[in-house]
């Protein structure tokens, strides 16, 4: 499974089971363009701003952060 169809899984499972609380998960899915960790952590960090943005419960995937 990738990780944006994870994400909206986890979403969907997370409003059935809580309603009083919101979480905030950062999921990133690595590609061949990231060189380190970093890249991967500046890409999910990019999904959690777009989604923030977007409203509540949402999954947003960020584009690829690689260098080039």
């Amino acid at each position: 499974m990738h990780a944006f169809e994870w994400g909206k899984q986890y979403v969907t499972t997370l409003d059935t089971v809580d309603k009083e609380h919101r979480r905030l998960v950062d999921i990133a899915e690595r590609n061949d363009e990231m060189l380190d960790v970093e890249d991967l952590l500046k890409a999910a960090d990019e999904g959690v701003y777009l989604a923030k943005a977007a409203g509540r419960n949402c999954v947003r995937a960020a584009q690829s952060l690689g260098h080039g």
